[in-house]
């Protein structure tokens, strides 16, 4: 099921810049198929996992060492 994950991530992001949306934020936090469709649309995708991190980071007040997969 993974394996079939990242090329729909890449459709819908695709589908969704056709019908004006501005992002696509897909759900699961391993980023599957992000990189590709960024490089295949235009609107902003999102992948939880990276945003997560960066929440987790601006919510705490000690700023917490975040380590993240390089993009």
């Amino acid at each position: 099921m993974i394996i079939l994950a990242g090329p729909r991530v890449v459709e819908e992001a695709i589908e969704a810049e056709k019908k004006g949306f501005d992002a696509v934020v897909p759900y699961g936090n391993l980023d599957l198929g992000v990189d590709a469709a960024r490089s295949q649309a235009d609107n902003q995708v999102v992948g939880m996992d990276r945003s997560g991190f960066c929440m987790i980071w601006y919510a705490n007040p000690g700023r917490p060492r975040v380590w993240s997969r390089p993009a």
